[in-house]
């Protein structure tokens, strides 16, 4: 009974966080630009977005649950075909001990931000980010890169989880009535239900400038 009480009063705290973060709709995330550069063997690129993360992730990660921004980037030839790219999760959580933000990048690493405020700035000015080999575009001709993101509110790899709150041992739901209620919401956090795509004007790969800070 004592497990079933604890289960319950998590489930419907994640229920208060999950709608308050469904009541709270923002500005709709957008790509502002582009900005092509290079290093000695990578063609890279930062984003200008606004309207990122938005009210409803702050309003996860603050509940202790992480979220996800997926982003794909690509290069397009002269008409319009995606020849080369990389897809990046960046996986977003804050540290309800230390009270600190943090972005981790595939391979990449832990970025740690010190509140909202400069996690705003990240997606604002994104570091460089990689996209594909200059050698595989050496014979390309002009191109463009596209880019493409999709928010989850909350983190796929968090699905499971939450599937075990509502859950009990047996597999049978905490309560019936609670447990449809709660999988509505988390599930429509779950989706990827914002998103933004840009492309950036022709370039030639082998002429942009090396990439600085």
């Amino acid at each position: 009974m004592r497990a079933r009480g604890i289960r319950t009063a998590t489930a419907l705290a994640l229920l208060l966080v999950l709608d308050g973060g469904g009541l709270a709709r923002a500005q709709a995330p957008r790509i502002l630009a582009l900005e092509p550069a290079r290093t000695d063997s990578l063609l890279v690129c930062r984003l200008r977005t606004s309207g990122l993360p938005g009210a409803e992730i702050l309003s996860t990660l603050r509940s202790g649950l992480s979220s996800a921004v997926d982003l794909q980037l690509e290069v397009l030839d002269g008409r319009g075909r995606a020849i080369d790219g990389r897809v990046l999760r960046l996986r977003l959580d804050y540290d309800l001990w230390d009270e600190v933000f943090s972005i981790a990048q595939d391979d990449r690493g832990t970025t740690r931000l010190p509140d909202d405020a400069a996690l705003r700035a990240w997606f604002e000015r994104t570091p460089w980010l990689p996209v594909a080999p200059l050698a595989a575009l050496a014979n390309t001709g002009p191109v463009r890169l596209r880019a493409a993101l999709r928010l989850h509110a909350i983190a796929p790899s968090e699905r499971e989880r939450l599937g075990e709150v509502v859950s009990g041992p047996d597999g049978q739901e905490v309560s019936l009535g609670l447990g449809k209620l709660i999988r509505y919401f988390y599930r429509g956090g779950a989706r990827a239900r914002d998103g933004a795509t840009a492309e950036s004007p022709p370039f030639a790969p082998g002429e942009v400038a090396h990439a600085r800070d």
